[in-house]
């Protein structure tokens, strides 16, 4: 995954980067220096991110949204 796709899917999800930080357990700074491609994203994270996306109400829930 791409820094691109995921800071796109990161606004998909109605998420800020701290809100997604705390989402999967990161701090926010780690979460930036994904997004603006400083560091890789690791896989686990990637696909974490990508069960995300597929299961939208599933990102809802665990960031404290009825969706």
């Amino acid at each position: 995954m791409t820094p691109q796709h995921l800071k796109q899917a990161r606004q998909k999800l109605g998420l800020s980067q701290q809100k997604m930080a705390d989402l999967i357990g990161t701090k926010l700074r780690t979460w930036q220096d994904w997004e603006y491609g400083v560091t890789s994203v690791p896989g686990p994270v990637s696909a974490l991110f990508r069960l995300l996306l597929h299961y939208k109400s599933a990102a809802g829930f665990l960031a404290g949204r009825d969706t």
